[in-house]
Parts: C-alpha cells; structure tokens; sequence
C-alpha cells in the first residue's frame, strides 16, 4: 500500500484520499473528513494516484536513435509493461524509460504508429521514422 505524508507527518493511504487541490503553492487533500497539507508538487502527488495497468504484449515505444554525425538512423523499440491512466489519457510505462520529450512514439502489436507529440497515426514504424527525420531536420535548421 502506498502513503502520502501529510505536513504534520501524518501517513494518509492512497486509497483513502478522496480530493486532492493546490491552493496558494500549497497541495491539500481530503480524506473522509480530514483535510491535510502534504509535501511535493501537485503533478508529483498526482502521479501516485493514478492508476496502473497491465499492457497487453506487443506493445512498444519507439525512439529514433542517432549516429554519431546526428543522423535518425535506427529505432529502439522497447515494451511498454504498463499504462498510466493520466488525466490526458493512457501512458506508457517500459522498464528503461528513454523516450524524450520530442521523438518518440507508440507501436501497437499490429504495426501501426502513433506519434504522441505530433498527434499523428503511421502505418508502421518505417513511415514514422521518415517523419521524425523530417522534423529533426527542421528542429535542427532551426537552431
């Protein structure tokens, strides 16, 4: 079972919180009648409660790797062995944790793409890798 301190030092179960706020730099939550201040950030605490699931096998985040000129040659594709059921929708959650905040995607055990950041669906992980070149060249002539 997993435990949010409370300011106090109080340790309130997670699944006995039933609210939880920032107000004025401040994270509140409420459990039955109780309310308390606990320590962290709100997106940290809210990371806690969110729930976990099981992915189902073949599914995989993507991520382009590059040679030593700064190429997108290859991908690295590891298995997502859960989702986090975030307020924005599902994410995954592999055993390394590379994908960066710019190239990376989810591979679905049928083939298809889908580029979170872009918001953009492919028909494989080939066509995907040709549209992450494409913005890596104009990120990079950008610069």
């Amino acid at each position: 079972m997993q435990f949010l301190e409370t300011l106090d030092g109080t340790l309130i179960p997670i699944n006995k919180i039933d609210k939880i706020w920032s107000k004025a730099g401040s994270v509140w939550i409420k459990a039955g009648d109780d309310l308390h201040q606990v320590f962290g950030a709100l997106d940290k605490i809210r990371d806690a409660l969110e729930s976990i699931i099981p992915a189902s096998p073949g599914w995989e985040v993507i991520t382009p790797n590059e040679d030593e000129a700064g190429l997108l040659v290859s991908l690295c594709a590891e298995p997502v062995i859960a989702w986090r059921d975030c307020e924005h929708g599902p994410l995954p959650i592999t055993a390394m944790q590379t994908e960066n905040n710019v190239f990376w995607a989810i591979k679905s055990p049928d083939g298809r793409v889908f580029d979170v950041v872009a918001d953009k669906r492919f028909a494989s992980d080939d066509k995907w890798l040709a549209a992450a070149k494409e913005r890596w060249f104009a990120a990079k002539a950008a610069k």
